[in-house]
């Protein structure tokens, strides 16, 4: 029914041969004779031809490249993703949440570190010093998604090892746990001075 032969590959390559037909794809798809095809393949072609127009122009080969500097930063500011007072807005609300957690004031805006919840990411803390000797405990009187437990008094014993004043703990002194507003997580302790001992934090140093 079917006669074919095969007399193995040519020198010549395949690709090579039909290398004309490939390039005048582009160009010749939309000679097909349209006038029998029904209205959904009449789209489809016309689609399909300026699909490849769109990618032929978006890229270019390295020849057509444009690389005027004034241009490349026209096309950066035209992007969607791009914002240039991003940077600017972002530090400007960094500062208004840094006013808000310290009663209106916005201080020197020194910081230790950033304080983030490790359960949720959820912000602490903006304005914190770390402790001279823990290095992972800050201590703060300003924060962000913190919550008392009220009813749990801690006192803790007081350290006979350390001779550090900073380190040594009144025996008087009451504590009460502190924990990430958000998801519950145990983030410090609150003592009887209104000061916050967070640890067990994620901190961000600059």
């Amino acid at each position: 029914m079917f006669n074919c032969s095969y007399d193995g590959c040519s020198d010549d390559s395949s690709s090579t041969e039909y290398a004309p037909y490939l390039l005048t794809f582009r160009d010749s798809c939309i000679e097909i004779d349209v006038e029998r095809a029904d209205e959904f393949e009449k789209k489809m072609m016309y689609e399909l031809q300026s699909d490849i127009c769109s990618y032929s122009k978006q890229y270019l080969s390295p020849e057509e490249t444009d690389t005027d500097p004034a241009n490349a930063k026209a096309s950066a500011e035209n992007d969607l993703f791009y914002d240039s007072d991003e940077d600017k807005i972002n530090a400007e609300f960094a500062k208004h949440l840094q006013k808000v957690s310290q009663g209106g004031e916005l201080g020197d805006g020194k910081t230790d570190a950033v304080l983030n919840c490790p359960g949720c990411m959820s912000l602490l803390c903006l304005n914190c010093q770390r402790h001279s000797k823990y290095k992972t405990q800050y201590r703060t009187m300003f924060t962000f998604n913190c919550k008392v437990v009220g009813d749990e008094v801690l006192h803790p014993q007081p350290n006979s090892h350390d001779t550090n004043a900073e380190g040594n703990l009144d025996e008087q002194s009451v504590f009460r746990r502190v924990l990430c507003e958000i998801c519950d997580t145990p983030v410090g302790l609150l003592d009887s001075s209104g000061v916050y001992h967070l640890f067990g934090v994620l901190a961000s140093h600059s």
